[in-house]
This record gives C-alpha cells, structure tokens and sequence, in this order.
C-alpha cells in the first residue's frame, strides 16, 4: 500500500509541479463540458499511452463527484497514477493471482472477484469488457470510487 501512495504522490508531483500548464488547464472545471481543448488533447498523457477518450472517460469519473475536500483535479490524478501503476494506460494486461486463484484485468487491473459486482451495477456486462479501453477505466474508477466513498481519503 505504501507503495501505490508513494506513487500517487509522485505523480500528483509531477503532473502539478512539472507540468504546470496541466495543473492551470484545469483549475477550477467540474464538468466535461468546461474542460479545456488544451487538456482534451493533453500531448503529455497522450504521448504516454492514454488516449484522447481515455482522458475524457477518467475526467469525467473524476468531476461526477467533486469533493469538497478533494478537488476534481486531484481525484482526476489519482485516477490517472493508478492506471499508469497498474498497467502503464495498457487495456490488454492481464495478471494472475495464484495466491487465491484470480485475474486482474484491465488498464486499473481490476481483480475478477469483483466481476459480479460490476456485472450487478451495470457497469460491465462480460470479464472481456474489463481489458475494454473505455469500460476497463470505467470499471475501475467505479471500484476505486466505492472505496473512497467507504474509506475516504487517506493521507
């Protein structure tokens, strides 16, 4: 765990600090329809693997919310290092898990024990839709979106 964080942070870091007209493009939008066309083509995210679409799909888990005590831009970060984390933006990964007999699918590598549970809330409709560029991110921002609404952010 302390591992994801530390990455978290880091990528936060350097997409802030490193790339501040990321940061600027972003400041203060809530919805998919004010974010910047500077962003929408984002070259930095593009040229790293994740698409136009990619980026519309994760922004637009991350406005839905708008946290007051966490803005958009940073769930929308959060979203994006654990993508890049998981898989490096990659939909075709595939990772078993001997340990409890197990696959992680997907650009956020989401485990098949939660199949059924994405199956239920509509979110998917086969385990292939999980290695889906779109629905793959979809999945795991709803996964990753249940945790935070149960555990909150943790610093």
């Amino acid at each position: 765990m302390k591992k994801t964080v530390t990455v978290v942070i880091l990528a936060m870091c350097i997409l802030l600090n490193c790339f501040p007209s990321f940061a600027a493009a972003q400041s203060g939008s809530r919805a998919m329809a004010d974010v910047p066309e500077s962003f929408r083509e984002s070259i930095f995210l593009t040229d790293m693997g994740l698409s136009a679409d990619q980026q519309k799909c994760l922004w637009r888990h991350a406005a839905a919310h708008g946290w007051s005590y966490k803005g958009t831009m940073e769930i929308y970060v959060l979203y994006v290092a654990t993508s890049f984390f998981e898989s490096g933006f990659k939909s075709h990964v595939k990772h078993y898990n001997p340990k409890n007999d197990t696959w992680d699918y997907g650009p956020m590598q989401v485990n098949s024990s939660n199949v059924p549970k994405l199956k239920k809330a509509g979110i998917i409709e086969r385990t292939e839709d999980l290695m889906d560029p779109i629905k793959g991110l979809d999945a795991g921002c709803w996964m990753m979106d249940r945790c935070i609404e149960k555990y909150g952010i943790t610093e």
